[in-house]
């Protein structure tokens, strides 16, 4: 709910979503849910259509994912973290590349850090990326997983059987892929324009010389 040019960051991701063809809309929740309940409501005055779920027990994005995985349908799902901005053309590249390639997952790379300068956890990630590049024969380079993919029925299966009732550590999406690339086809994205991770909202003034380039809505 941070804001950004006066609306919250999950608003203008989901004009994001909007703008490559998305109108159904799984948000999951934990932390002050009420807000984004109370904000967002079912979606109507955005044009969508929104539907809660809460987080169920364990640390990591692969529990929200499991969480919704009830209310998805059998085809690709956008994925995106509620704390990143990007241009708004991003989703539309990345349906694109799922139509021509129909893999079963594709990731963004972004470029880091000197286009995402608050991106703290870049180091965090470090060992995910030196086994991705290896795992996919790609070089990343200044490359960063962004926390925004297409996901297909064979990774939210991969998902539910795999991870555990719950965790004492954080269990991302990227690890039980990169556990699974035998079995699922992951295709990476990568991406040059203007992005920004929300680390600290004291780093926000950082990160205006950028905000224009977003093309928010």
């Amino acid at each position: 709910m941070f804001y950004v040019h006066n609306k919250p960051i999950l608003e203008h991701l989901i004009q994001i979503f909007k703008n490559a063809e998305s109108l159904n809309f799984i948000c999951v929740v934990r932390h002050q849910a009420h807000l984004i309940r109370n904000y967002f409501r079912d979606g109507t005055q955005f044009g969508i259509e929104i539907r809660y779920v809460e987080q169920e027990a364990g640390k990591g994005n692969a529990y929200a994912v499991r969480s919704a995985s009830s209310c998805l349908g059998t085809g690709p799902f956008f994925y995106c973290d509620a704390d990143i901005l990007f241009h708004r053309d991003l989703a539309i590249i990345l349906l694109d590349r799922v139509r021509q390639v129909n893999p079963d997952a594709v990731f963004a790379f972004g470029k880091d850090p000197s286009i995402a300068p608050t991106h703290r956890s870049a180091q965090s990630f470090s060992n995910v990326l030196t086994a991705t590049a290896e795992r996919l024969g790609v070089p990343l380079g200044q490359y960063v997983l962004m926390g925004v993919n297409i996901f297909g029925p064979v990774v939210l299966d991969a998902i539910t059987s795999q991870l555990p009732p719950q965790s004492d550590r954080e269990v991302s999406v990227s690890e039980i892929l990169l556990s699974n690339l035998d079995s699922i086809n992951v295709e990476p994205a990568f991406y040059e324009g203007p992005w920004w991770h929300l680390a600290c909202p004291d780093d926000f003034p950082k990160l205006q010389p950028i905000l224009p380039e977003l093309k928010l809505q």
